[in-house]
């Protein structure tokens, strides 16, 4: 390797690292819950929970995480965003250990490598007390 070529890897990994340090930094800051999964909507990523630990949640299916009468509005967001590519927004009830009821209103979109979809992005939001 050339000392110029080095110079470039170099440079090239400083900036991945910076690049990752600020999306990290606006992960772990963000308000709102983020999610990533795959297609068969396995948790891959989150960067908080409301209820649980997030080791805890990491490889399961999304739709374990919500109850029965809510499951159906993410699916179906899915299949809508695979058929068209537009992304989906809804609002679904969510019961809290405090024997509240929850509204968090969920935003889907996909994850494209090579324009090809790999998984789907959700971000999501409390709006109980709007």
């Amino acid at each position: 390797m050339t000392l110029e070529m080095a110079l470039y890897v170099s440079k090239a990994d400083a900036e991945r690292k910076t690049a990752e340090a600020n999306l990290s930094a606006v992960l772990e800051n963000a308000p709102d819950h983020v999610l990533l999964f795959d297609l068969d909507a396995n948790i891959k990523y989150v960067n908080r929970t409301p209820y649980s630990a997030i080791e805890d949640i990491i490889g399961k299916p999304k739709y374990d995480l919500l109850p029965e009468n809510s499951k159906d509005m993410p699916k179906k967001a899915i299949d809508f965003i695979l058929k068209t590519g537009d992304t989906q927004q809804y609002n679904i009830e969510h019961p809290a250990p405090d024997d509240q009821t929850r509204i968090f209103e969920s935003h889907i979109g996909t994850i494209k490598q090579s324009d090809e979809i790999t998984g789907f992005v959700l971000i999501t939001r409390d709006i109980t007390d709007r």
